[in-house]
């Protein structure tokens, strides 16, 4: 999709530089170096198996494959009606804005 997770985090303080590089921005498992594909391959992680050498993990995958949770970056939500008519009725009224 054209946001691709642009409204949700991988939220954990152990990722290291690159591990946070590849989560933002994912490869196919042929591009990945072997310290990369070693991520996937951790205990609780099925992703590795699960892709051909030219599929790439979403962020998401990758953020939970790396013991991290995946959460929205804003509390701001149209997921039910009840949070959708409370947060239009927050930007018409500029409130909180």
């Amino acid at each position: 999709t054209f946001l691709k997770g642009t409204f949700y985090e991988c939220a954990t303080s152990d990722l290291t530089v690159e591990q946070a590089d590849m989560i933002t921005h994912p490869k196919s498992l042929d591009e990945m170096s072997n310290m990369e594909q070693s991520w996937l391959l951790a205990p609780g992680c099925g992703i590795a198996s699960s892709l051909d050498a030219n599929s790439i993990p979403s962020s998401k995958e990758m953020c939970i494959c790396m013991n991290a949770t995946w959460q929205p970056t804003i509390p701001h939500s149209f997921d039910n009606i009840w949070s959708a008519f409370a947060l239009l009725f927050e930007i018409s009224t500029t409130e909180g804005w």
